[in-house]
């Protein structure tokens, strides 16, 4: 039996989805610490190194989770965004930010704009005055 890869063979390897655990900046680079689940459900940490030639990576999904109608958020550059949800008359009934100029946004695209993600929260949705403590 023949090994599956051979020293000296080039390969592409996608992962997707990996959740960051944390960054490291090395002398060579940003190395970025993700989690990888492997079969069984085991999980472990990988370094990855952002900054290596022909390496991309690409944001999916803020830190603190996709954004929710009435929540406020921000971009690298401080700027706040308002979280609305346009309904079937707008468009797709998904949820949408508005810019500080009012335009609005597809929220994954400011995510992974270079110049403005990532995206964190700032201000929650307030649970509703009725709502049983604890159940947000």
């Amino acid at each position: 039996m023949t090994e599956p890869y051979r020293p000296g063979e080039v390969i592409t390897v996608i992962e997707r989805d990996v959740r960051v655990i944390g960054t490291q900046q090395q002398d060579y680079g940003l190395g970025i610490v993700v989690e990888q689940v492997m079969k069984g459900g085991a999980r472990r940490a990988c370094l990855i190194y952002a900054d290596a030639p022909g390496t991309t990576v690409q944001r999916v999904i803020p830190a603190d989770g996709t954004p929710k109608a009435g929540q406020v958020w921000a971009d690298q550059l401080g700027e706040e965004w308002l979280a609305v949800l346009e309904g079937p008359h707008m468009g797709s009934g998904k949820v949408r930010l508005v810019a500080p100029n009012g335009s609005r946004e597809d929220w994954l695209r400011v995510h992974a704009d270079p110049a403005l993600g990532p995206l964190r929260l700032v201000r929650d949705v307030p649970p509703p005055a009725d709502a049983p403590e604890g159940d947000v």
